[in-house]
């Protein structure tokens, strides 16, 4: 197996990539031509460490963080306006029109014939000395796409903007429409004037589009290794893992830090922190700008090497290229919120400790048999991950997924068989985790806070397994189950006043089942589409322990769509009689409340097998049914009930027995449980899967 390198601030796509001096630039590079097969590892440069910026008063669901101590110049923010100059247009676009920062940004709009190296606009500053800083840093939004030396931003000495003291050169932007957040250091190096007195817009050598715009918001000087508008900032002093996120800059004004969504999220817009409020030490660190994408769809990197089973091409990132050792993280920055930051195109790749940020889509199109481990984050791009492949089959795990323009993970196909897991998803505008069909979800712990719509959109799905899971301060609710869904939590802390959304999962049984609410043993509730099922700790049959609670909540609960309740699976032999008991109240004799084995569930066992409740109302009543297998296996007992919107119906103390079989006494109460469900397995014996955090008990024939 072969080891090559990646050097994103040093390397070269047409080098050889066989060590740090002839490093590729990017993942593209990594190519069969270049002799990149199946089982090589891809060692990737890590990205600057973190450094402090001071302490820094950070407010829960706040897009403000406060500096003790600011660490840039204002030059102009953009809030009055520009003087005109020779044929520009000049606006002040509202920040309900469009701006970064504050209430305003300027708009100006270049005359029908410019002129090469021309004034256009300027705007008159206090005089301020920016000696100890080296580069402008600011927010630019084009209209048509911008060649290099079509603009320079200058820093003058007069008030009229026709003596520059620094030139600062806008590069190449081949997207339109996109706010651009650029720092750039003065033309010829060294620090900015000492006695700036207006700030101006110069065409540069080469005339510019005529009659096309361009916005600027929220210009700052800063210094070369210092905080500026791309930075991100964290209370994270970790060069590699820690548990805090790292977010993306919207806009500085002096001590003031306003946390960016996508990049064309607004001033007034955005989701912002979801942690604790406090005053805590703070950090900053940079990342590796790549080529700025010119559509949504524009490729900037992609794997083209596929792995095979057990020889996946690893990428590799946080290395250290003077130590050889992987002590830190790679971010990669798109800088436009256009294009696919990193295009998994390849069965069996692996990627690990690699970041994306301001891209469209962070990581793209999970393909087969691969792997994103747990130090990847995808932040302030529209769409986190955008897993475009219907039967993935990879094992994916995301540490963050936050601070997102739309979705932090988006899995919009059908059948995908692979394992996700994600730790943080939250400050989305629209929703933390939205997945369309059959992807399992398989969490140890999961938060999702503060996203515009929902924590969780699930349809067609029954396979999430969540060990703990935190939610609040989503905008609708904390789940939004569409079809049919199962999802199974562990220990729930939700603190919207809508738990679950049902959407129009009318017919399918969706269900959100949870073990113990707000870490309660004792508080079981399972989520139902038109229901709600409880455990009930006052009114059971038992002296102990506890029964289960049933309550339709709409009059689609009827004889076709009762509310049901599954609450064992029992292992027969063939040919021979199985008795089921089980005791059962309700509240009304308007509600139909039965014990059930449906039909179809094995042979011998056509039609449903079910035994309704006479006694009256508030009265326990054991009921049972009977049935006779013609082969071994597994069965399901339910119990059902509809009929009303008020009222509810209990269940206690259930008794099997088949004639000549043994019966597993220590498994038939119901106060136990899986993942809010009551378990109850009637088996000859029990295995227990090695399925994390699901002890997954598999139910066998009695011989």
């Amino acid at each position: 197996m072969t080891t090559w390198y990646i050097d994103p601030a040093n390397g070269n796509n047409a080098n050889s990539g066989v060590s740090w001096a002839l490093a590729w630039v990017a993942i593209n590079g990594a190519t069969a031509a270049k002799g990149v097969v199946a089982g090589d590892t891809i060692k990737i440069a890590k990205s600057p460490a973190p450094y402090s910026i001071g302490n820094a008063t950070w407010n829960q669901y706040s897009k403000t963080v406060t500096l003790a101590l600011g660490q840039t110049l204002n030059v102009e923010l953009c809030e009055t306006g520009w003087a005109v100059d020779n044929g520009s247009t000049v606006a002040h676009d509202p920040v309900a029109t469009d701006a970064k920062e504050g209430s305003y940004c300027v708009k100006i709009t270049a005359p029908a014939s410019p002129a090469v190296s021309t004034l256009y606009a300027h705007k008159t500053i206090s005089s301020t000395d920016f000696s100890s800083k080296q580069k402008l840093s600011f927010w630019i939004k084009n209209e048509a796409a911008i060649l290099a030396n079509h603009w320079n931003l200058c820093l003058c000495s007069n008030n009229a903007g026709t003596t520059v003291v620094d030139t600062i050169a806008i590069p190449a932007i081949p997207s339109t429409g996109q706010w651009v957040c650029l720092t750039i250091a003065r033309n010829g190096g060294g620090n900015l004037g000492a006695a700036i007195q207006s700030v101006a817009l110069y065409s540069g050598s080469v005339a510019p589009t005529a009659s096309k715009y361009v916005r600027l918001d929220c210009i700052i000087a800063c210094t070369t290794s210092g905080l500026n508008l791309q930075s991100l900032i964290s209370k994270n002093s970790a060069e590699q893992g820690g548990t805090e996120p790292w977010y993306g800059i919207q806009s500085i004004n002096g001590t003031t830090i306003l946390l960016d969504n996508d990049v064309n999220c607004k001033a007034n817009a955005g989701r912002g922190y979801d942690g604790a409020t406090e005053t805590v030490a703070t950090y900053a660190r940079e990342t590796f700008k790549t080529s700025l994408a010119s559509a949504t769809s524009t490729v900037i990197q992609q794997t083209s090497v596929a792995g095979t089973a057990g020889n996946l091409v690893a990428f590799e990132g946080g290395y250290d290229t003077s130590t050889g050792l992987q002590t830190g993280e790679t971010f990669f920055d798109g800088s436009n919120g256009f294009g696919y930051g990193i295009y998994v195109a390849n069965y069996f790749n692996s990627l690990n400790h690699i970041h994306t940020y301001r891209y469209y889509y962070g990581f793209y199109n999970m393909y087969p048999g691969g792997a994103i481990n747990n130090t990847a984050s995808c932040n302030n791009t529209y769409c986190g991950v955008h897993d475009a492949n219907p039967t993935s089959n990879s094992n994916l795990t995301f540490w963050a997924l936050n601070n997102n323009g739309s979705y932090g993970y988006n899995f919009p196909n059908s059948c995908n068989r692979g394992r996700l897991t994600i730790y943080n998803a939250s400050n989305n505008l629209s929703y933390g985790i939205y997945v369309d069909r059959c992807i399992e979800l398989n969490n140890p712990v999961l938060k999702t806070l503060n996203n515009g719509t929902a924590g969780i959109y699930s349809t067609y799905s029954t396979n999430f397994f969540i060990g703990t899971y935190t939610s609040a301060n989503n905008g609708s609710y904390s789940i939004s189950c569409n079809k049919k869904v199962m999802i199974y939590i562990d220990n729930a802390n939700i603190g919207e006043s809508t738990v679950c959304n049902f959407g129009n999962a009318w017919f399918v049984n969706a269900q959100v089942a949870i073990n113990k609410w707000g870490g309660s043993a004792t508080d079981k509730r399972i989520y139902c589409d038109d229901g709600r099922i409880y455990n009930e700790n006052s009114i059971r049959h038992t002296a102990s322990g506890f029964a289960w609670k049933l309550s339709p909540t709409s009059s689609i609960r009827n004889s076709f769509y009762p509310l049901y309740l599954k609450v064992a699976e029992i292992a027969v032999a063939a040919n021979a009689q199985v008795t089921v008991s089980a005791w059962l109240r309700r509240s009304n004799t308007g509600l139909t409340a039965s014990l059930v084995c449906r039909g179809g569930q094995i042979a011998g066992v056509a039609s449903d097998v079910i035994t309704s409740m006479t006694a009256a109302a508030d009265t326990w009543e054991q009921i049972s049914i009977n049935f006779t297998p013609t082969e071994a296996g597994v069965v399901e007992i339910e119990v059902q009930c509809y009929g009303g919107t008020t009222y509810s119906a209990y269940v206690d103390d259930l008794s099997v027995s088949q004639t000549g079989g043994p019966v597993r006494a220590d498994l038939l109460t119901l106060d136990a449980t899986r993942f809010g469900l009551p378990w109850c397995s009637i088996t000859s014996r029990l295995e227990y899967s090695p399925y994390p955090y699901a002890a997954r008990e598999v139910a066998h024939a009695v011989a």
